[in-house]
């Protein structure tokens, strides 16, 4: 929520492809990361190592400057503040159609890729580091579609390409999930990783230009909420791949994704 303090709104979907671009890359490179310094220092190792990053990023937060000026407080409570949240997504019918959308993506794309250690062991047999190439190969995607937007500038007609990105991802999934080579999944991996960096971008974006100044911050913590809920998402999914296959469950979960755009 603070990206609207310190960008204009014409800025705001390359500021958002920029922060992706910097999740995604470390998708990538966390693993790789993780793994030297466990070598080199042990677990112990990593944890101070991820202490030490989170104490330089707020280091780093005291050298931003807000560009806006920050909204009037109305006096009013927490309690008061978090119901007139809920009013007012409630009664915007934007919001809550962009709340759907990111619930989409939490149920039917996020919770396919918890299953990726299945495909590795189970279905193309590569072990863990064939499990690594898979997320690595989402992480390159998501770097990729990233990319795209922030060099796309302000994007026109956001719901539209929103809308194409979700379909692309539900199809690439069903792909994934019905392709029997390893290596033609990991490039179809790759492609999924695109159209959730595109989607999330754009979904979160959206959220902040539908919401006035003094509101962004709420809507956003909404919109967090919906990605809190991942732990939930998976578990439709994983009864499915229990009571059937796990590549037809994600071919399932890939179609009602496309349905669920399409409706």
């Amino acid at each position: 929520s603070f990206v609207g303090e310190v960008v204009s709104k014409d800025d705001f979907v390359p500021a958002y492809s920029l922060y992706y671009v910097a999740n995604s890359t470390m998708r990538v490179a966390g693993p790789a990361i993780v793994g030297m310094v466990t070598a080199v220092a042990s677990v112990t190792g990593v944890y101070v190592v991820i202490a030490a990053a989170h104490l330089a990023a707020l280091a780093l937060l005291f050298r931003v400057k807000q560009q806006t000026s920050p909204p009037v407080r109305s006096g009013s409570s927490f309690l008061q503040d978090m119901v007139s949240t809920y009013r007012f997504a409630l009664e915007s019918r934007t919001i809550l159609i962009l709340m759907s959308v990111a619930l989409g993506i939490v149920f039917f794309s996020f919770s396919s890729l918890n299953l990726m250690p299945v495909f590795a062991v189970k279905e193309f047999e590569v072990g863990a580091a064939g499990l690594g190439t898979l997320l690595s190969a989402v992480g390159v995607g998501g770097i990729v579609g990233s990319f795209l937007i922030a060099a796309s500038g302000g994007v026109q007609r956001k719901p539209l390409l929103l809308l194409v990105a979700g379909a692309a991802e539900g199809v690439a999934l069903m792909l994934f999930a019905a392709l029997p080579v390893f290596w033609m999944a990991v490039v179809v991996a790759a492609t999924v990783g695109i159209g959730s960096a595109i989607y999330t971008t754009l979904n979160s974006t959206m959220f902040q230009l539908s919401a006035p100044a003094h509101m962004r911050g709420r809507v956003m913590s909404l919109y967090m909420l919906s990605q809190a809920l991942q732990p939930v998402g998976v578990l439709p999914v994983s009864v499915l791949a229990d009571l059937v296959v796990v590549r037809i469950a994600v071919i399932t979960v890939g179609g009602l994704l496309v349905c669920f755009i399409g409706s």
